[in-house]
């Protein structure tokens, strides 16, 4: 979420099934990431020597990376922004390569890719004006804020091909749920670099290159960083965003509550806890109310933004400030917040070799020295402490995946024709589906489903019939089934499939008009069709007829459990034979629909 999708019975097997596995929206990373290097700017304002120290040599590493000219055109010169153009960014700062790295690209190299991609400009604009949508609403305002949210999905989908498989079978963006044993930040850390992927881990191996890179660009310019050392400090600059992304990634409170088995139940799980927030104290004894992914207050917000300017504050100790600027205080000199080692250390962050895949579901190969350990601690110990293996936080679920439809309906209507006239027709049904509401915006219609009927009709002349038939449902883009054609390939393309194939996906979806308290108004025609077959009570005639539903309204919706359940109203045509006659008519429906979902 998104964010990858499990394939549908087929068709969209590759684009609409895999959860969305981000955690923080692409505003929110980049706010988080402008509160950081905020606070530094601010308190060397004030006159903190160690944070002026630290903004000095940000700043000054920031100008060598733009003495590339390619660079420079995409970057902005002030390190410490989002980006600068508005609702249309011209350039980026530093704050907003951790809202591309892992989203948007799986490795430094992507990153850099990313940022000069011909979607780089559609996915920025997307995101500022999904996000000046869900801030119009009150944070108490669930429905709309997840509906926005899950808007803006498609919308990045469409434009970042790959966007929502990113990280498919890995939980890197997710903390590793604790263990009782695990008391300290230093107990959480170790277990967390032996497990499978996880936020922590890859903060820490992403964060300890970042400060190797460092190191040695400063090294290979005999001690002070040179124009030379661009190529070097640019790639420190992508890997440490990395490293924030997944370091503001563990306090989104849907992924600190713990990885739920089952993509349904864990999706619900994440978007419970993000949406009405969970109370949690961090490591180093601060309480405070989380909230997750469109949901980011004020509070978050401060808290979130420290612990990323404390890991920046470690990354401009790597640029060793005796060498790179002009200032009377090193951080090595004495007690700091930057020295929680002996400067000497600094030989104990290696160079990275071979570039990290975020996307992948390998463990990264991380083991830090124990100089290191205690180094990276001065950070971690500002994360959320994650919820306990066992007992587990409550769960919630979506609805998402395969289901067993039931309905009860009772439609009247008029058949056109010499033989034609109204009538009245109640029916059962039973079949099955699968659904996607988890994944796509409340404006859309991920329904797929094949039912089984049985009617009775009662018609305006006294005569009446029974009848078995069935509905199926399969939304459609431009002709009516088209993505039982191109659907099958689109999946098999994983994520790499064309735009056009990524648009009309999305096109299949949407049609609908949202109204308050669930209320929704969607045009059906092409997308469900029903077929029966009547014989009538007390002489030996058959009809058939063809349901053709052109506008449904779901007037309520409820969903608790594994069951869901609608009352809709549906207006549309039928054709039809009644003997040897043949006729049109209209019919209005009104159905008690039940979906029953598989685990």
């Amino acid at each position: 979420m998104r964010r990858k999708l499990v394939a549908t019975a087929a068709a969209l097997a590759g684009l609409l099934a895999a959860p969305r596995a981000e955690a923080w929206l692409l505003v929110e990373h980049a706010r988080e990431g402008r509160a950081a290097t905020q606070e530094l700017a601010a308190n060397a304002a004030r006159g903190v020597k160690a944070d002026a120290h630290a903004h000095a040599l940000l700043d000054q590493a920031w100008t060598f990376v733009r003495g590339d000219a390619a660079r420079a055109a995409r970057l902005c010169p002030e390190y410490f922004v989002e980006w600068a153009g508005g609702a249309h960014p011209r350039c980026l700062g530093l704050a907003a390569l951790p809202a591309l790295a892992g989203d948007h690209a799986c490795s430094t190299a992507d990153l850099d890719l990313a940022t000069r991609a011909s979607w780089l400009d559609e996915v920025l604009a997307a995101a500022i004006d999904r996000q000046q949508k869900i801030d119009a609403y009150p944070q108490d305002d669930i429905d709309e804020r997840q509906g926005e949210r899950r808007s803006l999905d498609e919308e990045l989908e469409t434009a970042d091909a790959g966007y929502l498989f990113r990280a498919a079978g890995s939980h890197v963006h997710f903390q590793m749920p604790r263990a009782r044993t695990m008391e300290t930040t230093v107990d959480y850390m170790d277990a967390a670099l032996r497990a499978v992927p996880n936020a922590t881990q890859a903060y820490v191996a992403y964060h300890t290159r970042a400060l190797g890179l460092a190191v040695e660009a400063r090294r290979r310019c005999g001690g002070a960083p040179c124009a030379a050392a661009g190529d070097l400090l640019w790639l420190a600059f992508l890997e440490e965003s990395f490293a924030l992304h997944f370091l503001e990634d563990s306090f989104a409170a849907g992924h600190m509550a713990g990885v739920v088995d089952g993509t349904s139940y864990r999706m619900g799980t994440h978007d419970y806890y993000s949406s009405h927030g969970l109370d949690v104290r961090t490591w180093s004894g601060e309480s405070y109310a989380a909230y997750g992914d469109g949901f980011l207050d004020d509070t978050s917000l401060h808290v979130v933004g420290h612990a990323v300017a404390s890991s920046l504050r470690q990354l401009a100790w790597a640029l060793s400030p005796k060498t790179m600027s002009p200032v009377d205080e090193a951080p090595c000199d004495g007690p700091s917040p930057l020295d929680p080692l002996n400067c000497s250390d600094e030989r104990a962050l290696p160079l990275p070799t071979a570039p990290l895949d975020s996307c992948s579901a390998a463990p990264f190969a991380v083991d830090p020295t124990l100089a290191q350990r205690a180094f990276l601690v001065q950070v971690l110990r500002l994360e959320p402490i994650p919820a306990l293996e066992k007992p587990t936080l409550g769960r919630d679920r979506k609805e998402l995946g395969v289901f067993v439809p039931f309905a009860l309906e009772l439609s009247t209507g008029y058949f056109g024709g010499k033989s034609g006239g109204p009538y009245v027709e109640p029916s059962l049904a039973l079949g099955v589906g699968w659904a996607a509401d988890a994944v796509l915006s409340d404006y859309s219609d991920p329904l797929f489903f094949l039912e089984a009927r049985g009617a009775m009709q009662a018609r305006g002349d006294g005569s009446y019939a029974f009848g078995i038939g069935g509905r199926m449902r399969i939304p459609y883009a431009v002709v009516p089934g088209d993505i039982l054609v191109w659907g099958i390939p689109a999946a098999a393309l994983q994520g790499k499939s064309p735009r056009w194939v990524r648009a009309a996906v999305l096109a299949a979806m949407r049609g609908g008009v949202r109204f308050d308290q669930g209320a929704r108004l969607q045009f059906v025609g092409g997308r469900e069709v029903g077929a029966f077959a009547f014989r009538d009570v007390g002489r030996d005639r058959w009809s058939w007829s063809l349901e053709l539903p052109l506008i449904e309204v779901r007037a309520t919706h409820g969903f608790r459990g594994r069951l869901a359940e609608d009352i809709d109203l549906q207006l549309g045509m039928t054709v039809g034979g009644l003997g040897g006659d043949f006729g049109v008519g209209i019919f209005l429906g009104v159905s008690n629909r039940a979906r029953f979902y598989a685990q």
